[in-house]
């Protein structure tokens, strides 16, 4: 089975304004439909469901024309206690909605960056011999963007207790695909790994997958500066001064001729910080 993708000049408009944006909840929604828009126009279809609460209005005492003083006290006293009843309830159902929508949401963003993993390894799918096809390097792009809103927005609102086997099963996610899907791109995989890694407290991780993602970006690349700066400033915020100062130096020494004024700029940077720290 070739599953082709095909991407439209609207869907790449839109994943610029994505990757640009500032990373919300709302992205996070908009990359998931945007992801799940490619699957499906491939005809893969995912299907998350969850089941709703009844929305009932409360059943409120009638008071008779008529009614004498005290009956119409007691029966307001009882609609009134009917409705803070039924407000508490409310709340309750709007907590547990959110809570079904988050868990939901999460093991879409696991079925999305995971896939074709899971079509390999379940039986019922019967899609074993999936092969990918078309303009996969944008799918790809857009969920290495999923993978990125996942990390900064998705995973902090799981900190609590009741999250955790949800969380470990994302995280797990995050990590598979990190290694499997980008394997043969090691400089973006280890940006991916670094962005995991720190999310996790691993800094020391990270920081080594920073630097590979450096070292496996050719020195033409336009990116070339942009990974050395980001393990750099990695470095920077973690108080590492010996090692950054090491970086910078060897980065001003070896980097080619046409990356010399910003990699000049980068080793004074480094000494007016280190000296605004240590002073």
């Amino acid at each position: 089975m070739i599953v082709r993708f095909r991407s439209t000049s609207t869907q790449h408009k839109k994943y610029r304004e994505l990757l640009q944006s500032s990373w919300d909840q709302d992205t996070v929604r908009e990359v998931v439909v945007l992801v799940d828009q490619q699957l499906r126009e491939a005809g893969i279809r995912l299907a998350v469901a969850t089941a709703g609460d009844k929305n009932e209005d409360p059943e409120l005492y009638t008071i008779p024309p008529g009614s004498s003083e005290i009956l119409r006290e007691y029966l307001e006293q009882l609609n009134y206690t009917l409705r803070l009843q039924y407000k508490q309830s409310q709340a309750f159902r709007l907590t547990r909605a959110r809570e079904r929508d988050l868990s939901a949401q999460v093991i879409h963003i696991v079925y999305l960056l995971t896939f074709p993993i899971w079509t390999v390894l379940d039986d019922r799918s019967g899609v074993k011999e999936m092969r990918l096809g078309g303009d996969t390097d944008f799918f790809d792009d857009c969920r290495s963007l999923l993978y990125l809103c996942t990390v900064h927005e998705v995973l902090p609102r799981l900190a609590h207790a009741k999250w955790e086997r949800l969380k470990s099963l994302l995280r797990h996610a995050l990590y598979a695909h990190a290694s499997v899907m980008w394997a043969d791109a090691p400089a973006q995989q280890h940006y991916l790994l670094a962005e995991f890694f720190d999310e996790i407290g691993d800094s020391r991780r990270a920081a080594h997958a920073l630097l590979h993602a450096f070292l496996n970006t050719p020195s033409d690349d336009h990116d070339y500066f942009t990974t050395a700066y980001a393990y750099w400033s990695y470095l920077m915020e973690h108080n590492d001064l010996d090692l950054a100062e090491s970086f910078a130096l060897k980065l001003y020494r070896e980097a080619p001729r046409r990356w010399l004024s910003k990699t000049k700029e980068l080793v004074h940077e480094f000494y007016v910080s280190s000296s605004r720290d240590r002073a």
